[in-house]
């Protein structure tokens, strides 16, 4: 559970604080500081319900949300801590934000928060509860807007609710996306399936075979096989291995997929080599060999994990860990 700034009783009082920074800053506190008062993580169906100051909150996000001259940041953050609560109410509140027209930065903002705001309710309800289903409702109506904003952020929201009912939805928009942006948000809400049908997982193939390069889509989707524990997939993260912003999660992916022929080893050997990288790339890549090579083949790989035990950076230090719970966790215990 996060820590929050302010108490449930600060939040209360700043609300009506003329100071915009501390209205500011009790709207952003209220939610989780009701919910740590609950021991309850967030988003809870009906949180308010159970507090005996559960109404005041209710009351002060439904004031901004309702205030057409408050700031949008305000009236955006009040629809999330509204929908953290799990209050049915918020979808009829923000339900007219989705209508919202063009690209000025407030009515994307506002519409972002809103599909946000009603994940959280439908993430929040019992599975056979109504709000549930006209949460769905409104995020698969979402996905089809002419915005692309707004196909954007559904994507995310429809597999929070769904998990792994969305994936025809999600395929089936993936076949039809041409944004950038919204195709690659898209490949994300489908690495976060466990797994991806197998119709799914060959649609995410083809797109690894048709993209150019290393960069966006096709990356995020070799990524998504390879959460999905398809060998398909280790072609293209070893061509990412020479792109640097995509390094250490190919090394983390290629370390999923496990044993690998020799000549794929290799080319991971000549990152785990090259002294000039940053360390923990390195102990990834480290890591990586080890779970690629297999038992009885990995000793250079873990004697080059074990020299980086004592390296005086914590984080370094902190990844070595990292990885030997990882390789204990297989049944394959790093060196002391």
């Amino acid at each position: 559970m996060q820590s929050v700034e302010l108490s449930l009783g600060a939040a209360l009082r700043d609300v009506t604080a003329r100071r915009t920074t501390a209205v500011d800053k009790a709207v952003a506190s209220l939610a989780q500081a009701m919910l740590t008062e609950l021991s309850r993580p967030g988003p809870a169906w009906r949180a308010a319900d159970d507090h005996e100051r559960g109404s005041e909150v209710v009351a002060a996000f439904r004031t901004f949300i309702t205030d057409e001259e408050a700031p949008p940041p305000r009236r955006g953050m009040a629809a999330i801590g509204l929908g953290t609560i799990g209050e049915p109410a918020l979808l009829d509140l923000v339900q007219g934000w989705l209508k919202r027209e063009g690209d000025a930065p407030d009515a994307v903002f506002l519409r972002e928060c809103a599909l946000i705001s009603i994940s959280f309710v439908g993430t929040a309800a019992p599975r056979d509860a109504p709000e549930r289903e006209r949460a769905l409702r409104l995020i698969r109506k979402a996905m089809k807007s002419d915005l692309p904003d707004m196909r954007f952020q559904a994507a995310l929201a429809l597999v929070e609710v769904a998990g792994n009912d969305a994936d025809d939805d999600l395929r089936n928009a993936l076949a039809a996306e041409t944004h950038t942006a919204v195709r690659e948000s898209i490949v994300e809400a489908i690495g976060l399936l466990s797994p991806p049908s197998a119709a799914t997982c060959r649609a995410l193939q083809a797109v690894v075979d048709s993209e150019d390069g290393t960069h966006g889509v096709g990356f995020d989707a070799a990524m998504a096989l390879a959460d999905a524990r398809k060998a398909s997939a280790r072609p293209r993260l070893l061509d990412a291995l020479a792109v640097r912003a995509h390094r250490d999660r190919a090394l983390e992916a290629l370390a999923a997929l496990g044993k690998a022929e020799s000549a794929d080893c290799e080319r991971v050997w000549a990152i785990a080599r090259r002294w000039w990288l940053p360390a923990v790339t390195r102990v990834r890549a480290a890591y990586a060999l080890v779970r690629m090579m297999g038992p009885g083949n990995d000793a250079e790989a873990r004697a080059m994990l074990d020299r980086f035990t004592w390296h005086p950076r914590p984080a370094v230090r902190e990844a070595v860990t990292d990885a030997r719970a990882a390789l204990a966790k297989l049944g394959t215990p790093a060196t002391p």
